[in-house]
């Protein structure tokens, strides 16, 4: 027997994971702050720590398409059970690591360990996004839909085609570590270019 749900309850899981997100976000900039010196002036700051502040934005602005993916997600749902409830919190937990493995980054470069851990935690929320979209999509989980939802609307393959995308670039970069900076700059551009022709595919569409 299902577990009975209340509007509040859908509504306070929305706002705990919006929390949870925004402080994984905010947590990336602490190792920057880390950095600042006494007396030490913004010009130094950008010429001798550009690349771990290049890596805090490209960092931040990937969490926030994560970010956006999950709310686009949520705008869907009218209701939910258990197991969206799960997922959700495997969601948090995986995306609640992503300043952790930025610290390393921030700290040491991108190098073949630190590329392989991000690619894999990636994977992992991209999975676990996969995985609520494909339970309310089956017949137990349609239930949870507004009524005008469709599974086109879940884009279920293009969450297949990241993680499809994220497995090949680990794969490459196993094979060729020395170009761990090329295959992470296009696993991200390749991302990138699906939610631009996506959002021009839903303009053309409407």
């Amino acid at each position: 027997m299902r577990q009975a749900t209340t509007e509040r309850g859908l509504d306070r899981l929305v706002n705990f994971s919006d929390a949870v997100a925004a402080v994984a976000v905010t947590l990336l900039v602490l190792p920057l702050v880390d950095l600042i010196e006494d007396g030490q002036t913004v010009d130094v700051l950008f010429n001798e720590y550009s690349e771990q502040l290049t890596s805090f934005v490209g960092v931040f602005l990937l969490m926030i398409s994560i970010w956006v993916s999950h709310h686009k997600f949520w705008e869907l749902i009218d209701d939910y059970d258990s197991v969206l409830l799960w997922l959700n919190a495997a969601w948090l937990f995986f995306l609640s690591l992503v300043p952790v493995i930025a610290g390393f980054t921030f700290e040491s470069g991108l190098e073949h360990g630190q590329a392989l851990a991000y690619l894999a935690l990636l994977t992992s929320i991209y999975v676990t996004m996969m995985l609520m979209k494909l339970y309310v999509a089956t017949n137990r989980g349609q239930a949870l839909t507004r009524d005008d939802v469709t599974n086109r609307d879940l884009e279920v393959s293009g969450s297949v085609v990241v993680v499809a995308g994220l497995a090949f670039t680990a794969g490459l970069i196993i094979r060729w570590p020395d170009q761990v900076g090329s295959l992470i700059f296009f696993a991200f551009s390749g991302v990138a270019v699906r939610r631009v022709l996506r959002r021009r595919r839903v303009v053309e569409s409407s």
